[in-house]
């Protein structure tokens, strides 16, 4: 398989070791390396299909509760709300663990038509209502919004559309120097297995391609495949 051949967001490619189950060797696939950017829409849907996926691998219970919060304008401006954004739910977490020593989270932001931080959280457990809206209250972040209960399953499917609408909203994060998502510390696992237990290992990569072709031939020994265009 030629390099030039690549999907076009592809800036350089790479060979990937496959291990399946119950087979007696590895099999190699020559895969892309797309440009990895936020205003790619390939990219951008890729790097959220991994962060679900990741999602659904973490030990959430089988209900799980999903707070809307948002910053009060009678309290903080936009721009001093945004500017001591993190560190102020920093605070807010470090209270939370206070009085739920086990209490992991997971939260994407997102901008108001005013600018002001809205975040979807969702908690590893049951939180008090009370309890979390007087710590809110005392980092002046703002107030709780709504908080339903729901499955597991269609809570993460529902905060997939805003996961969606934090990667878009990307760039204007980075500007402002907070993350669009955050989690708790290993909570989200950095999932290595794909469909049906397969193993998935970068073994070569390459920037120009020349060396790439040459490893190709290498590998076509151990039965390489076609080229992977959905990661």
């Amino acid at each position: 398989m030629n390099y030039n051949t690549l999907p076009s967001c592809s800036t350089r490619g790479g060979v990937a070791r496959i291990v399946r189950p119950g087979a007696s060797r590895p099999t190699y696939k020559l895969i892309p390396f797309r440009c990895g950017k936020m205003s790619c829409p390939v990219c951008r849907n890729i790097k959220r299909k991994r962060l679900v996926r990741r999602l659904k691998a973490a030990h959430w219970p089988s209900m799980i509760y999903f707070w809307t919060i948002t910053t009060d304008p009678g309290v903080l401006s936009a721009d001093e709300a945004l500017r001591t954004m993190a560190r102020r739910w920093h605070l807010v977490c470090r209270n939370l663990q206070r009085e739920y020593p086990d209490i992991c989270f997971f939260r994407v932001l997102e901008f108001t038509q005013s600018g002001l931080p809205h975040m979807h959280i969702m908690f590893n457990r049951f939180v008090s209502w009370h309890t979390f809206q007087r710590i809110l209250m005392q980092q002046s972040f703002g107030r709780v919004l709504h908080v339903k209960q729901m499955p597991r399953d269609p809570a993460l499917a529902y905060l997939t559309k805003y996961i969606t609408k934090s990667l878009c909203s990307y760039q204007k994060a980075r500007e402002l120097h907070v993350r669009s998502w955050s989690a708790s510390l290993r909570f989200i696992p950095h999932v290595s297995w794909f469909q049906d237990g397969t193993e998935f290992q970068i073994v070569y990569d390459d920037h120009l391609g020349f060396r790439l072709e040459r490893m190709l031939h290498y590998y076509q020994l151990y039965g390489l495949e076609e080229v992977l265009t959905e990661p």
